[in-house]
């Protein structure tokens, strides 16, 4: 690999906070969404396109259809691992996050009663690798890849 090209995989500074602020904004507008049961007003489509918008729209549906909530937050450690150059044809940017979600403090609950419903076999912390790309020139979070399978 060329040095230029070691350079543009490098998360640089500025780009690497954008990343992050846009992952916050996913999560926040998330969180929101699913523990409400409510996605319109939530600001989702302001951080999310792609992949990860059609996810968190088929989790609200699926938990609205079963009568559940979210409630409390997930406890998020998020890295940026890369950052793509723009490529020149399209003008878009990749970047990638790596995050060890600890969902032990959000829980599925009744929406009428707020009881507790999760899963009795769940997995509590598991990492996720996540895309972001520019859309008009801003970083949005485009597809969520979570590991359940191994633990962090």
């Amino acid at each position: 690999m060329s040095t230029r090209a070691a350079a543009a995989a490098l998360p640089s500074g500025t780009t690497k906070v954008l990343v992050l602020r846009a992952y916050a904004g996913y999560w926040a507008a998330q969180v929101q969404a699913l523990n409400s049961g409510q996605v319109t007003g939530s600001g989702l489509q302001t951080f999310t396109t792609g992949a990860a918008l059609s996810a968190v729209n088929a989790n609200s549906f699926r938990l609205t259809q079963a009568g559940l909530v979210m409630s409390g937050q997930p406890g998020r450690n998020p890295v940026v691992t890369a950052i793509s150059a723009v490529a020149p044809s399209s003008g878009v940017q990749t970047a990638t996050v790596e995050d060890c979600l600890d969902v032990s403090g959000w829980h599925q609950v009744d929406a009428r009663t707020h009881q507790l419903r999760d899963p009795a076999q769940r997995l509590t912390r598991y990492r996720s690798v996540v895309t972001a790309r520019t859309v008009g020139g801003v970083w949005m979070i485009s597809a969520v890849r979570n590991e359940t399978g191994t633990t962090c």
